[in-house]
């Protein structure tokens, strides 16, 4: 069972994917509409739809606090695939489109879906869990004006969003909000000396025995987003689900065992002294083909 528990997917793994050989003309769809800010409880969402017609798709960005990187998830007929996992190139703009795993789903709706987790309008990517990701270019949000995606098939398609600027200052708004519904003070956080760090493996929160036994015997996978309460001696005082596939029983077990195991390091204020903060991850349960 040792392979039945991907924990903590800090980004996506990298995939040799789609070859240069594969690459079509891109299929290209206007953008239908404004972007739609959503001022979730546990995130902060932008969305727009593109094109018309059997090969529209819909676009969500979501970002779960302050910061550079968002969740991208793409809803669409051509998005539907047999495989729970599928290697694509995304790229913005100007940067250069990476490979990705993009998880397969579908949604509330019935509709097929791409995610693709901790993404960038730069491109910026490391292999390394504990890199220390540089800021955003202050030209990124500008520059990038679409949303390139290569899928399997050779099928490539071109949502032109126009610059970024715009949205992206309303997510800012909307993340600087959501952190002060925790109970955080937004400003603090920004000007913080050492963020929240784990004090032990972060692969250890989760082990293989723990996936749900029910849920391994009828074949289902899960992916659970969550933050985790840190008071200033580092200690977990709190579990919440930002967002979970089906079904529920991956994000009870999620908070219960990671709420025991985790330990941390304190956030550090800008005159370094301890202070309540918060950390976010993900935990995938995966069952290998």
């Amino acid at each position: 069972m040792e392979k039945f528990l991907k924990t903590l997917l800090c980004g996506a793994v990298a995939l040799a994917g789609i070859g240069a050989a594969d690459q079509k003309p891109a299929a290209t769809q206007a953008q239908v509409g404004p972007w739609e800010i959503d001022y979730d409880v546990a995130a902060c969402h932008l969305t727009a739809k593109f094109g018309e017609g059997d090969l529209s798709s819909i676009v969500r960005l979501t970002r779960y606090q302050p910061g550079d990187s968002f969740d991208l998830l793409v809803y669409g007929q051509p998005y539907k695939f047999g495989a729970p996992t599928v290697g694509v190139r995304v790229g913005f703009g100007l940067a250069a489109p990476i490979k990705r795993d993009a998880v397969v789903a579908t949604a509330g709706n019935k509709l097929p879906m791409l995610w693709l987790g901790a993404l960038r309008l730069d491109g910026w990517t490391s292999d390394k869990p504990d890199a220390v990701a540089p800021p955003l270019a202050g030209d990124a949000e500008v520059n990038a004006n679409v949303v390139d995606l290569q899928i399997p098939g050779g099928k490539r398609y071109r949502l032109e969003t126009g610059s970024f600027a715009k949205p992206m200052a309303a997510m800012r708004a909307c993340t600087d909000d959501l952190i002060k519904s925790w109970g955080y003070d937004p400003v603090q956080h920004a000007n913080l000396s050492a963020a929240v760090t784990p004090a032990n493996f972060p692969g250890d929160w989760l082990k293989p025995n723990d996936y749900p036994s029910d849920a391994l015997r009828h074949g289902e996978m899960g992916i659970v987003q969550f933050r985790l309460d840190i008071d200033p001696a580092g200690k977990v005082i709190g579990c919440h689900v930002l967002h979970r596939t089906n079904p529920d029983k991956f994000a009870d077990r999620t908070c219960w065992l990671i709420g025991k195991r985790a330990k941390f390091t304190p956030a550090r204020d800008k005159d370094g002294k301890p202070v309540a903060s918060y950390y976010i991850n993900r935990a995938r349960f995966v069952i290998p083909d």
